[in-house]
Parts: C-alpha cells; sequence; structure tokens
C-alpha cells in the first residue's frame, strides 16, 4: 500500500501566508509538529499556528519565526477570515476536536487535511485531503504530519529545533546540578498506560547515583506527589515547577535522560539529548526517536519484563544509561 498517495496539486510556498491548526493538548504532541513546521519555513512560507492553549504554552519556547493563535471559546472566527491566509490545514483530525472549521473560516483557496479513507476527495470545506493513515506504526509521527504538506513541496521533516530559554531558566537549572554525568529522570506520564513502575526508576536512579552521577527528577505538577516520592527514595532534587523554560534548560543541559513516553522525552530528542525511553504500549516506531542513533536505546516492556522486580527492572534501566552515556562521550 503507498501510505503516501496523492500529494494534491502543487503550490510554491514562497511567500504564501498558511494557517496550520493542529488541535492536540499534550505537550509531546505539539512539539512533534515542530518539525513539519520548521520544513515549511525553509521553503520560504509564512507561518501561524492554531493551538490549544496547553501546546501554546510550549510553542512560546520552540525557536521557530511564527505566529500563535489559541484556539478558546473566545476566539472568532471572522479573526481568521481578516488575516489573509493563502493556505490552510487541518492536522488534527481527532475524535474530540474538529479543526476544519476553522480552516473554512479563514476563507483560503487552498484548503488542506486530513480525511478518512471513506470520505470523498475533497470533503467540504476541504479543497484537497490526504488518507489519514497515521494508524500504521510503521513511520514517526513528525514524518506523518509533512504528508498533507507535500503539496507546498515538503517532502521531509526538518529536526534541527532550537529552544527559546531566557537566562534566569537556565541559570536557575543550572543551580540544581552539582556534578556529572547530569541525569534528568521522567517516572510520570499524562497516559496511565504509558506509567511504568515508578520504584523500578527509584532503583535506577539511586544505582546511578551510587556510581557518581547527579539526578534530578522532573514531572509536571500535578505530578509533585509521584516525582518526589521517587526523588526521595532515590536521593535526588526534583523538579515540578510550571516553568517550561527551565524542564527545557535541564534537559538540553542533561547528559543523559530516562524516561517514559512522555512530552519531556519528545523534548530530549528535539534537543538531541541522549535517551533511554521506556515504552510500555505504544509502538516506539511511531513515538520513538526520530533516527536511529547511537545516542537513544529503546526498552519495551514485555510480560517477561512485567513480572521482574523492580530491583532487576532499576539495576537494567542504569546499565541502559551508563551504555548511552559511555557512547556520547567525548
Amino acid at each position: 500500500m503507498d501510505l503516501d498517495g496523492d500529494p494534491g496539486p502543487p503550490i510554491d510556498p514562497r511567500g504564501r501566508k498558511v494557517l496550520i491548526v493542529y488541535l492536540f493538548p499534550a505537550l509531546g504532541d505539539a512539539v512533534l509538529l515542530a518539525p513539519a513546521v520548521r520544513a515549511l519555513l525553509d521553503l520560504g512560507a509564512r507561518v501561524d499556528l492554531l493551538l490549544r492553549p496547553s501546546a501554546a504554552r510550549i510553542w512560546r519556547h520552540v525557536d521557530l519565526d511564527v505566529r500563535v493563535f489559541e484556539w478558546t471559546d473566545a476566539l472568532d472566527p471572522a479573526r481568521l477570515a481578516d488575516e489573509g491566509y493563502d493556505v490552510a490545514v487541518d492536522l488534527t483530525r481527532r475524535f474530540d476536536a474538529d479543526g476544519r472549521p476553522w480552516v473554512a473560516a479563514t476563507n483560503a483557496a487552498a484548503r488542506l487535511g486530513w480525511i478518512g479513507a471513506d470520505e470523498p476527495n475533497p470533503p467540504p470545506p476541504l479543497t484537497f485531503g490526504t488518507v489519514d493513515h497515521r494508524v500504521q506504526s510503521d513511520r514517526h509521527w513528525s514524518r506523518m504530519q509533512t504528508l498533507p504538506l507535500r503539496c507546498l513541496g515538503v517532502r521531509e521533516p526538518s529536526f534541527e529545533i532550537g529552544w527559546r530559554i531566557e537566562a534566569e531558566d537556565r541559570a536557575a537549572a543550572d543551580a540544581m546540578w552539582t556534578a556529572r554525568p547530569r541525569i534528568v529522570v521522567v517516572p510520570g506520564a499524562r497516559e496511565a498506560r504509558k506509567l511504568w513502575r515508578p520504584g523500578a526508576y527509584a532503583k535506577a536512579g539511586a544505582a546511578l547515583i551510587a556510581e557518581g552521577a547527579d539526578v534530578v527528577v522532573v514531572g509536571a505538577p500535578q505530578e509533585a506527589a509521584l516525582i518526589e516520592e521517587v526523588a526521595a527514595e532515590m536521593g535526588a532534587r526534583a523538579f515540578t515547577g510550571p516553568e517550561l523554560g527551565r524542564l527545557l534548560a535541564l534537559i538540553e543541559g542533561a547528559d543523559a535522560v530516562l524516561s517514559n513516553d512522555t512530552g519531556p522525552l519528545h523534548l530530549a530528542y528535539l534537543s538531541d539529548t541522549p535517551t533511554v525511553a521506556i515504552f510500555t504500549r505504544m509502538p516506539s516506531v511511531t513515538w520513538g526517536p526520530p533516527h536511529r542513533s547511537p545516542r537513544h536505546i529503546l526498552i519495551r516492556v514485555d510480560a517477561a519484563v512485567e513480572a521482574a522486580p523492580d530491583d532487576l527492572c532499576g539495576e537494567a534501566m542504569a546499565r541502559a544509561v551508563t551504555t548511552v552515556l559511555e557512547r556520547t562521550r567525548v
């Protein structure tokens, strides 16, 4: 099966004003859009984004020349019509958020987006649709996001992404470290199905600290109890503040990240920070590192691993971190 299909009528992106509608709420989903946007910018397009407020928070730190609108009940669709977009693209297509009305509101001449295999092409209000095969687990999510943009000349995402981090956040992050190697540990997850056993993370962190590493355990404010418990068990510091710039500075400044399949893991990938990722249920091909590299180790949790005790799992996780540090040591 050709998953790429028909790219649609070609559009020269140079100087075109493009709106991308992307209504995923999670931090990880938000940053996985960045490589596709970077590729479109590199072709000369001017890009605005319509994002949920939670996604807009992380995009304030993405070092790309874009303008962000927040999708709220107060946003007037007429505001989009007044912007004079040449192209509008819905990259959402999810059960709880319909991006097509916002694409329609722009009155753009070219209105693109994902469509279902059972829909006519184009389905109103789109002028061309790309059949959505994202249920397939054979291509990275960021690569899939380029498919509806192919008529604009986008062929591959660009993973050269930088961050906007305030000096005070960098200084605060640096102050949390006392030694090297610096290891960020992420034992939480937004979805329960992606959560690996906190006790195994605690054992892994304790083993790394015993070997001389410095460890900071990070998580979202709503995960504070879990993060602080894991940090206390391994004898490490914890960060659960709302400052995304500080989280980015910790990840960017780390020598390695040990994490569940969750938002900070994707930040680590885009920061080119060596990672050890624990995948419980989701396919690592889709949600793992965008490129095969010795800088990244993936651990798939299967039935045998689930039956193993925390100390044994923690020892294996710590050993994986040590391995990735050895591979990337200059």
